[in-house]
C-alpha cells in the first residue's frame, strides 16, 4: 500500500522498486525483499564507508555548531545579544527545534544487516516474503541528543513538539538553523514507522542473530568514527 507521503525521494524510489519486485514475484516465487531500517556503522567500532542520511544530518550539525563557535569568538557583543555564550566548557546556543525527545530512531549496524541478509537468503522459507531487519529496542532522539551535545560541546538546543513550534516566532539564529537542517528534520519530528519483523525474526532467532542495543557508548562510537574521517572526506 502506498504511503500518504514520503520523507524524501529516496524512500519513494525504494517503494517504487519494491512494487516492481512484488509484481515480478507473482510469477517468480524465488524473490525476497529485505527492508533494513537506518543502516549505520559497525557496532564494535563505528567503522563505515558510507556517510549519507543519518550521518549527513550529524555532519551538518557539526559544521553549524563549529561555525557558530568560531564566529562567536570574534563577535562577543553580538553573541551576548542573541544569547550565545560559553558556560562551564560548553557553548550555550539557544535554539528551539521541532522534535520529540521520546521519538525513537531505528538504527541498525551494518554487521547485523549483513548477518541477517545472509541468514534469510539461505533459508528457503524466506521466498516470496518481505523481511524487516530492524532494531527492536532503538535509541530515542533524547539519548542521541545527549551524546551529540557532549561531543559537540553545546547546550541550549531545545526540542519542542511540532504542534507547539507552529505558534512560536523564530529568532534569526533559529531560522538559519532550520534552513540549514531542513531536509533532515523529519528524523526529529515525524513519527517512526511501525515495523512488523515477524518474517525476519522467525529466521534470525533460529540462527541466534540479534540486533545489539544502541546505548550512549555505541552512539558515541558511531559519531567519533565519522568525525575522525571528516564525515567521509577521508575514507580509509
Amino acid at each position: 500500500e502506498r504511503p500518504l507521503e514520503f520523507n524524501n525521494w529516496y524512500e519513494e524510489t525504494k517503494f517504487l522498486a519494491e512494487q516492481l519486485v512484488i509484481s515480478y514475484s507473482k510469477t517468480h516465487r524465488e524473490t525476497v525483499i529485505y527492508r533494513p531500517s537506518i543502516i549505520v556503522g559497525r557496532f564494535a567500532d563505528g567503522f563505515t564507508t558510507s556517510f549519507g542520511g543519518f550521518y549527513r544530518f550529524l555532519a551538518i550539525l557539526d559544521t553549524f555548531f563549529r561555525q557558530v563557535q568560531t564566529r562567536a569568538t570574534h563577535a562577543a557583543f553580538i553573541n551576548r545579544f542573541i544569547g550565545i555564550e560559553q558556560q562551564n566548557g560548553y557553548w550555550h546556543i539557544p535554539i528551539r527545534v521541532p522534535g520529540r525527545l521520546e521519538k525513537t530512531l531505528n538504527l541498525v549496524p551494518i554487521d547485523f544487516v549483513i548477518q541477517g541478509i545472509l541468514a534469510i537468503f539461505h533459508d528457503s522459507s524466506s521466498f516470496g516474503k518481505i523481511h524487516h531487519l530492524v532494531n527492536q529496542a532503538p535509541p530515542t532522539i533524547g539519548e542521541i541528543k545527549e551524546v551529540v551535545d557532549n561531543l559537540y560541546g553545546v547546550q541550549g538546543v531545545t526540542l519542542i513538539t511540532p504542534e507547539e513550534f507552529k505558534s512560536i516566532r523564530t529568532t534569526p539564529l533559529e531560522s538559519l538553523f532550520l534552513t540549514t537542517t531542513n531536509p533532515y528534520l523529519f528524523y526529529l519530528k515525524n513519527p517512526e514507522p511501525r515495523f512488523v519483523d515477524t518474517n525476519a525474526q522467525k529466521i534470525l532467532q533460529k540462527k541466534g542473530i540479534f540486533c545489539p542495543q544502541f546505548d550512549r557508548a555505541a552512539i558515541e562510537r558511531l559519531i567519533k568514527f565519522a568525525r575522525h574521517l571528516f564525515w567521509g572526506r577521508e575514507v580509509r
